[in-house]
């Protein structure tokens, strides 16, 4: 729907609000935020986040049922899938250590629909070493300035 252009500056957007606290890596659970971010969200059916590196390329863990549509709608390239049977916190967390953030610092928004209580409690049990940064209203406040681009898509 966006050009890379578009995603470029949004990636630019969140990476300096990153910057500013100090976050190593996001974690993107809103479907708003997911969709503006990466052009593509996807239910709640099970708890999925993509997530964008300080430095570095982006991935997204989803369910495997997921995965196709993910890559044909979205820029990123590193789509980790896991079974309906897996525990989804379990994967998602998984993903995070795998791609050497276990120990990082991790930005989240705490307003997030998608950051229950008991999500977050279990993201800190599964991922002790980590360091979360509470970034609440985050996925409201990156999407609060429109580019032309996006004005010109809304006015459509």
């Amino acid at each position: 729907m966006f050009s890379r252009a578009e995603y470029d500056r949004r990636i630019a957007l969140a990476r300096d609000a990153m910057a500013s606290s100090g976050a190593d890596l996001l974690l993107v659970d809103s479907g708003e935020l997911l969709a503006w971010l990466t052009g593509y969200t996807v239910s709640e059916t099970m708890y999925r986040a993509a997530f964008l590196p300080r430095e570095g390329k982006a991935w997204f863990c989803l369910r495997a049922l997921d995965e196709a549509p993910c890559r044909e709608k979205s820029w990123i390239t590193d789509v980790v899938g896991f079974a309906d049977t897996d525990e989804a916190h379990s994967a998602v967390t998984a993903s995070i250590r795998d791609h050497g953030f276990g120990r990082a610092r991790i930005a989240l928004d705490t307003n997030s629909y998608s950051m229950s209580a008991a999500t977050f409690m279990r993201l800190q049990a599964l991922l002790p070493e980590a360091t979360f940064v509470p970034m609440p209203g985050l996925s409201d406040s990156l999407r609060w300035v429109k580019s032309e681009e996006e004005i010109a898509v809304l006015a459509q």
